[in-house]
């Protein structure tokens, strides 16, 4: 049965908890399944989850591949390293500041590569609003969107072709057409 589903942080980072039904008088402890969505990274780890004990994984990465963490049978799970990037949601006006800069324009790699959770799509749509308003104004426009109840889940497209999925509108792409959907399934489905 399938017990919780959740996020990691803002990772791209995906737990499944289940707990296994048996007919032993003793039940057996509930299992996580873990999807790492990282490009060649990427990987799908069982663990025990009562004590984070790794159980199998896809990938297998030992010391040899990686100086970071080991995936192997037996170890403890953990994160993969983290990149520094400040939590979207705690930013105030003085810390994005500071976090930013004082130079005149803020480039979308520089959003990308120093806040947590924001994709190149997300970085650039702030840029682009910023053309409009003040950057401050135009990061907090797009983080409002992170809130579920605020989320408007579109398609756009160009010449009849699908150019991004968002869940806020993209002001990045003046010319392309919006569909809006009830939820992000169906958009990307669409």
């Amino acid at each position: 049965t399938v017990t919780e589903i959740e996020q990691l942080g803002w990772d791209r980072i995906l737990k499944i908890t289940v707990q296994p039904v048996s007919d032993e008088p003793i039940q057996p402890s509930p299992k996580a399944v873990i999807a790492e969505m990282m490009g060649k990274h990427s990987n799908i780890i069982l663990i025990d989850a009562t004590d984070d004990r790794i159980l199998e994984s896809l990938k297998r990465i030992d010391e040899t591949m990686s100086r970071h963490r080991e995936i192997l049978p037996g170890e403890t799970y953990t994160l993969p390293p983290q990149q520094g990037k400040v939590d979207p949601l705690t930013l105030d006006k003085a810390a994005f500041t500071e976090l930013m800069g004082r130079q005149a324009e803020v480039s979308w790699r520089q959003l990308f590569n120093k806040i947590d959770g924001f994709s190149p799509t997300l970085a650039k749509e702030v840029v682009a609003r910023a053309a409009e308003i003040e950057l401050w104004d135009a990061y907090q426009q797009v983080i409002t969107y992170f809130d579920p109840k605020h989320a408007s889940p579109q398609l756009f497209t160009e010449s009849n072709a699908p150019i991004a999925v968002s869940a806020l509108p993209l002001q990045q792409f003046p010319s392309a057409v919006s569909q809006t959907f009830d939820t992000m399934s169906d958009a990307f489905c669409a």
